[in-house]
């Protein structure tokens, strides 16, 4: 008598849900403030003043609420991993959701790099204005260079750490 064979049944991999609300909403903010606005702070003011920059904050910030409520309507429609490639795909097809979820891969490996480099810049900047790199015998250009490596690497350990770091590190940058 031979039992029979049990069919092979393989593990369906799942997303990780380690993230909890508070993370997602300050990845949230976190990408829609963006360095930028740190950044722009100080060549907003001396162009346009700070009436005109508070009035652009205001309707960057209008934006970034419409941008904000888009998403969480697409989101609760299509509650599937993949983002701008799913709502794309679903509304136009697989070739503009593909061209979609690529363009909002390569806008973010941009960003990420334009925020390395900035961050190292201002660094540099600070440390020097104490002294604390006169000791070093590298030119301006390839200290923030290798600083921005050193940031890139720091945040892409921190993502190989898994989703749980992810969320915390981004919820301190965000808050920060």
């Amino acid at each position: 008598m031979t039992t029979p064979a049990k069919p092979d049944i393989k593990p369906v991999a799942a997303l990780s849900r380690e993230l909890n609300l508070f993370h997602l909403t300050m990845m949230g903010v976190g990408m829609m403030i963006g360095a930028g606005a740190v950044i722009g702070m100080g060549l907003s003011i001396r162009l346009a003043g700070p009436g005109g920059t508070l009035l652009a904050f205001a309707f960057d910030g209008l934006v970034a609420l419409f941008t904000a409520l888009s998403y969480a309507e697409m989101s609760s429609a299509v509650p599937k991993a993949g983002s701008i490639y799913n709502f794309a795909r679903i509304a136009f097809g697989r070739g503009t959701g593909f061209a979609a979820g690529w363009i909002s891969w390569f806008a973010s490996a941009v960003a990420g790099t334009f925020y390395a480099v900035i961050c190292a810049e201002y660094t540099i900047d600070f440390l020097t204005q104490f002294g604390l790199l006169d000791w070093l015998a590298l030119s301006n250009f390839w200290q923030v260079r290798l600083l921005g490596v050193g940031i890139t690497l720091l945040f892409v350990w921190i993502n190989y750490r898994g989703v749980a770091s992810t969320g915390n590190s981004a919820s301190l940058l965000t808050l920060g």
